[in-house]
């Protein structure tokens, strides 16, 4: 081994202030990037060319070195997954960065290209990761922190599937590492910005290397070879015929060769997307993307991912098919009639039915015969026609209080039907109310969603939103359970009738309005519980085995289990009454109803996953204790809570998210957050729960509802 020179790396040499780093081989000619072992393992080294300093600028030399290592140590906390720094230091003329050795691959060692769904789907990533690089500031000059050297040697896919933009730089850091390190190649790369050539960029330039780098990976073509850096028409009419029109345009527009033409930021781009036409992953290829094995194992991940999310949608239907089977012999089936007469598809599906769906799960369910009792498939088919059946027969809206008076008459003297609408009519609300009790204790539990494992940006940017939303970061989501609805009034009662759960303070709120809580009050027995505390709302969601969604949790269901920043959970269009239950100006308080709606009436405003009234009808309680910004928030999706001073059941404010049915239809954005004291009691204000997908034993919920007795709370 040799010490290096001071213009040129070769493989073995060794650098660094003490000789201790050796050079392996340089995975990156054009910015001298290397692999290297060193006093921690081996690493990865950048090494930027320098012009010669004298003595003179020592001192500078220092300066820019420490400002370096303080950009890095900021970018860590900015971007998930960022590689970190190890060391830093001059080489000759080369200031040389040493990192943790990236485990993944990069765009450019695809073995085939990919598909259009890929694509895409890489596209929303990168600029969703670019928004948040943008949404920094440069450490000297003040002006949004740039990348400035997006290709597909840098766009980057680690071990664990967390994206990475490699190599970032600023406007301050330009000279250093990027128009030292252009080569000729590069001036002719098409992944290059023109106006970079020339010194120019902005975020636009950004914008230009991700569109052209993935249009390289989807055609499979060498864009520096192709005249006139991207021939449109040829490319998306010869190498990319099935390309949809508009998302033609998009790509077109995202690498205009004039940078005025292009979208002038990453946020432009991304509502652009959004209102692009779906694809579905259907268009992929039918074999994942292949990467270089010796870096990496996506590819298997990936068919892994696309088996597992076959076996999940292929066990759901078991299960609701198994759920039906046991309600037709062990629960009263005029129960179930009532609830989807009452509650319409929501209570129907809590109980194991799904009115939308039906016939086809149970056509779906057929080829898996094999997996079953084949004598029990006939009758669970009759079965499930004879309660769709039973769910159309009656029209007419009543509250669920008379649906309970109806059944209850029709067990001791079967009245006709006009017989019965008079009897109930002669009930008073006092007694029907005391027959609906009567039934809660075979009221459903919460119908869970399995959300899936990935990262989510939280809070918004500078010119957006409020003080207290910044600074936008991102975190990391294990996959967990979410309650499909907010808690329900009669679901709530159940835990009530157990004796587990209070309903002290449910009749009352705090800002006086207390007929607008829900408790007590006769047909809103489906409707979210409100006037309830943080306090009521945990020991709820620990007796079902749950707890309270954290902050991060609650935001990464909002944007649909993506790292996709929305507006509101159903995409960009402006919050309206045909989204969510709020307050419209058109028609008024909680869309012209002055109180809050049942629970999943809105299925244009419902999640990706599903998950109804994520914005609208009440806020929700979460885990987190209220910080007045995000300053060091989390970067993983466990609640901000100060358990080692506080304990559990502090009294410190806690955060809800989500918005209400009395809130103008323009606040109840996804990233808008609140606070109140836990024991609050607001009529816009309830919660929803959630789980770890490993259920707790019965002895540690046992322990969890005996922390919640013996624990001083209010």
């Amino acid at each position: 081994m040799v010490k290096a020179s001071s213009t040129t790396f070769l493989p073995n040499d060794t650098i660094g202030p003490n000789s201790d780093y050796v050079l392996l081989s340089c995975s990156d000619d054009t910015m001298q990037v290397w692999q290297a072992r060193g006093p921690k393992g081996k690493c990865q080294i950048k090494c930027y060319a320098r012009p010669k300093l004298n003595d003179f600028n020592e001192r500078r030399q220092e300066r820019e070195k420490r400002a370096v290592l303080k950009e890095l140590d900021r970018w860590r906390t900015v971007i998930v997954g960022r590689p970190s720094t190890l060391d830093i230091f001059w080489e000759g003329c080369h200031l040389c960065w040493v990192e943790s050795l990236n485990q993944g691959a990069s765009l450019a060692s695809l073995k085939e290209p990919l598909s259009l769904y890929e694509g895409i789907s890489l596209v929303e990533e990168s600029l969703c990761l670019l928004e948040l690089i943008h949404a920094e500031r440069d450490f000297q000059l003040g002006d949004p922190l740039l990348h400035l050297n997006i290709r597909p040697q840098t766009i980057w896919r680690s071990g664990e599937g967390t994206l990475l933009l490699q190599h970032p730089v600023s406007p301050t850091l330009v000279e250093l590492a990027v128009q030292d390190s252009l080569s000729d190649e590069d001036a002719l790369s098409g992944e290059t910005a023109p106006e970079l050539l020339r010194g120019r960029y902005g975020m636009s330039t950004d914008l230009y290397g991700v569109g052209m780098s993935v249009l390289s990976a989807m055609s499979g073509l060498n864009l520096a070879r192709v005249d006139e850096r991207l021939q449109a028409e040829r490319l998306f009419s010869h190498d990319l015929p099935d390309c949809p029109k508009a998302v033609a345009e998009f790509l077109m527009q995202l690498t205009a060769f004039r940078a005025s033409a292009r979208y002038q930021s990453a946020r432009e781009a991304l509502l652009a997307l959004q209102s692009l036409p779906k694809l579905e992953p259907i268009q992929a290829k039918s074999n994942p993307v292949s990467f270089d094995q010796s870096h990496s194992s996506d590819s298997q991940d990936e068919q892994e991912v696309a088996l597992l999310s076959i076996e999940s949608d292929n066990k759901q239907k078991t299960e609701s098919m198994a759920s039906l089977q046991k309600s037709d012999s062990d629960s009263n089936p005029g129960f179930y009639a009532l609830a989807e007469r009452e509650l319409g598809s929501l209570a129907a599906e809590q109980v194991g039915l799904n009115p939308d769906s039906d016939e086809a799960l149970f056509v779906d369910a057929l080829p898996e015969a094999d997996q079953w009792d084949r004598r029990w498939l006939i009758p669970i088919g009759l079965v499930m026609l004879f309660v769709i059946w039973l769910a159309q027969v009656s029209m007419a809206p009543q509250t669920l209080s008379e649906r309970v008076e109806q059944k209850t008459q029709s067990k001791e003297s079967q009245p006709t039907a006009t017989e019965t609408h008079e009897s109930t009519k002669r009930l008073s609300p006092q007694e029907a109310e005391q027959l609906f009790r009567r039934e809660i204790t075979s009221s459903p539990t919460p119908q869970w969603i399995k959300i899936p494992a990935g990262k989510v940006s939280i809070g918004s940017l500078p010119a957006e939103g409020y003080e207290n939303e910044r600074p936008l970061h991102q975190a990391k989501v294990s996959s967990f359970e979410i309650s499909k609805t907010e808690v329900t009034v009669i679901q709530y009662a159940q835990c009530v009738a157990q004796g587990i759960c209070s309903s002290e303070g449910l009749k009352s709120s705090d800002w006086g309005d207390d007929q607008l809580c829900n408790w007590d009050q006769v047909g809103r027995a489906d409707h979210p519980l409100n006037c309830v505390s943080w306090y009521q709302a945990l020991r709820y969601a620990q007796w079902v085995g749950g707890r309270l969604l954290s902050e991060v949790e609650w935001s990464y269901v909002a944007q649909g289990a993506s790292n996709q920043r929305l507006i509101y959970p159903w995409g960009p269009e402006p919050a309206s009454c045909q989204f969510a239950h709020l307050s419209d100006f058109i028609k008024g308080r909680g869309c012209g109803e002055e109180m809050t709606a049942r629970v999943c009436r809105y299925p244009r405003g419902h999640s990706k996953q599903g998950v109804c009234d994520l914005v609208g009808n009440v806020w929700e309680w979460v885990m987190d204790e209220w910080h007045d910004d995000y300053e060091g928030a989390p970067t993983d999706a466990q609640a901000w809570i100060s358990l080692q001073t506080e304990g559990l059941w502090s009294d410190n404010d806690r955060v809800y998210r989500g918005g209400g049915a009395f809130d103008e239809r323009d606040r109840p954005r996804i990233s808008r957050r609140n606070h109140r004291a836990p024991d609050a009691r607001l009529f816009n204000l309830g919660f929803r729960v959630a789980r770890n997908l490993q259920k707790p034993s019965f002895s540690a919920k046992k322990d969890m509802l005996k922390l919640g007795n013996e624990d001083s709370q209010p």
